[in-house]
């Protein structure tokens, strides 16, 4: 993924959204932030990301139910899932939502700037 693309941060930790927005910063990409999913999907309409780093467990939409909507809207749209789970029929549901990746909490942040350097949108 190129520098300078616009990336999604979806997570209702404040704290999670602010150090994967201030580490994707420093790699040079653009970074929007949303606590939720239904604000996830507003961004996406709206700002029309290259990609979307989405946390698996959130109140009200979860991170699965959140994909399945960005799915059929935006079928192509790569999306990455941050997770603690390491539920395996978690994964096996978002990857048959085509999911790109998964980068597992607590993250490596260099693991997580090569993760998202190699998703192409």
């Amino acid at each position: 993924m190129a520098q300078g693309k616009l990336i999604i941060v979806v997570d209702d930790q404040r704290g999670i959204r602010l150090l994967l927005e201030e580490v994707l910063v420093h790699y040079g990409y653009r970074v929007v932030t949303a606590s939720d999913g239904e604000e996830a999907l507003a961004l996406v309409a709206q700002v029309q990301p290259d990609l979307v780093l989405l946390d698996m467990n959130m109140p009200g939409l979860s991170g699965p139910e959140t994909l399945r909507a960005l799915r059929e809207r935006w079928p192509v749209l790569p999306v990455i899932m941050v997770t603690a789970d390491e539920d395996d029929a978690h994964w096996a549901t978002v990857q048959k939502l085509g999911v790109q990746g998964r980068i597992s909490k607590p993250f490596d942040l260099d693991d997580l700037a090569r993760i998202v350097a190699g998703c192409h949108a």
